[in-house]
């Protein structure tokens, strides 16, 4: 499987590339439209190349990032508004950091979220680094300065922003398992938004004071807003901050078998080397954490073995 990003679109306007559509129409005919636990953003692509699978579809909003149209100068003031509306963390210094993968030429602006995740990450670093698996993303966490676990930990979310919105802050899925029903604050179908595709009932999941989304107010707003608070990126980022910092300190573990919040470091399922990608990525970007090869770790879980046959034939690994 191809371990690297360069042969994938980082631009706000597309959505997350897939290797093979046809892998995932075949797969869904193969299993009866089960519910696979696949990445979202897989399931937006497929429906697009597969519109006739409707029953099995994802509804998703296509149109063109407004700020994309922006000058930098623009987006910088549009984005150092929002910054007013969002949770404040403590200050948090760190001008020695290097730039996140979100960072680019194109993008300035996007420095601003570096930073506000630095602060957002500093106060709940600890239940972050409590994860038994932590050094499958950086062998020597443990050896590496707070401020360099910090830098770790950035540049994960930023690989999960990745994978989860291809770093469009407004980035609108519906979710089509069964399981996931009615948001109970908009009483409309479950939709995943923004960098780290979260959705409104999160605010109740989790709590107003991490999870800062106001669904009266955005409603109000046009659907393609930025200013609505749950597309407001430093918004976005507080709440899964913290929803992760909760989890690994309640599971102990960043990777998880059963339901875990992102399907982007779920383990046992078809897209279980969608967290390798970002282990072997967080490696590349940051030397001191050691090696370019991932850290052998013991899942206390046990794969089903006709779904790993079946991710295998899928996802052949031409690493070994």
């Amino acid at each position: 499987m191809d371990d690297s990003y360069s042969s994938l679109p980082l631009s706000n306007k597309s959505k997350i590339p897939i290797k093979n559509d046809m892998k995932w129409l075949l797969l869904a005919l193969l299993l009866g439209g089960g519910d696979l636990r696949a990445d979202d953003d897989t399931a937006t692509a497929t429906a697009s190349a597969t519109s006739t699978a409707s029953s099995t579809a994802t509804a998703t909003d296509t149109d063109a990032d407004p700020m994309e149209n922006m000058t930098v100068k623009d987006r910088v003031a549009v984005y150092n508004e929002l910054l007013t509306q969002a949770p404040v963390p403590p200050p948090f210094d760190f001008p020695e950091a290097t730039p996140l993968l979100w960072e680019d030429a194109d993008h300035p602006e996007r420095v601003a979220w570096s930073k506000y995740t630095f602060r957002a990450i500093n106060p709940v670093l600890d239940d972050l680094s409590s994860g038994k698996d932590i050094n499958q993303f950086c062998p020597n966490y443990s050896k590496i300065t707070r401020k360099q676990q910090i830098l770790v930990w950035a540049e994960i979310f930023a690989n999960i922003a990745f994978w989860e919105s291809s770093y469009d802050p407004l980035n609108n899925t519906m979710e089509i398992f069964a399981d996931r029903g009615t948001d109970p604050v908009t009483h409309m179908p479950v939709y995943s938004s923004g960098l780290l595709q979260l959705s409104y009932q999160d605010s109740l999941n989790w709590g107003f004071e991490i999870c800062n989304f106001n669904w009266e107010k955005d409603r109000k707003l046009p659907e393609k807003d930025i200013h609505r608070s749950l597309y407001n990126p430093f918004n976005n980022l507080y709440c899964g901050i913290n929803i992760m910092a909760r989890n690994v300190k309640k599971l102990g573990a960043i990777i998880s078998h059963d339901h875990y919040y992102w399907s982007t470091l779920q383990s046992g399922n078809l897209l279980e080397d969608r967290h390798g990608q970002i282990e072997r990525m967080v490696h590349k970007e940051l030397p001191f954490c050691g090696g370019n090869k991932v850290v052998d770790f013991v899942m206390d879980h046990t794969v089903d073995p006709g779904l790993e046959l079946l991710r295998n034939l899928l996802f052949p690994n031409t690493d070994k």
